[in-house]
């Protein structure tokens, strides 16, 4: 059972995939001068810096139906506030752009 688990593992890609997905998000964010990091992996922080804007960000895209919790000092140094966003295989590109759009019209709403 071991050994045809990692068959099917090996054969499926889904990791790959999961990594293509992470650096689409990535670029769309990045062209929009998002602060995201360093990241390369599924795990993208949105940088934000106070905490009030990451709590206000995790808000919005809860409310637009997104997970994506706050991550506030001690945790990270301060003035270094973010939300994490977590990619994962059943996550389709229909959902990245969705994310993304929220993402942006949390951003334009907060320069008004």
């Amino acid at each position: 059972a071991l050994d045809e688990s990692l068959n099917i593992v090996l054969s499926e890609h889904r990791g790959k995939d999961v990594l293509n997905k992470a650096k689409y998000l990535r670029e769309k964010l990045k062209s929009e001068n998002i602060n995201i990091g360093e990241s390369e992996s599924q795990i993208i922080p949105i940088i934000v810096g106070d905490n009030k804007s990451a709590l206000n960000l995790m808000n919005y895209l809860k409310d637009k139906g997104f997970f994506a919790p706050a991550v506030r000092p001690p945790t990270v140094p301060p003035n270094q506030s973010r939300v994490r966003l977590s990619l994962s295989y059943g996550h389709s590109y229909d959902d990245i752009d969705n994310l993304f759009q929220s993402i942006m019209d949390f951003f334009r709403k907060a320069k008004q």
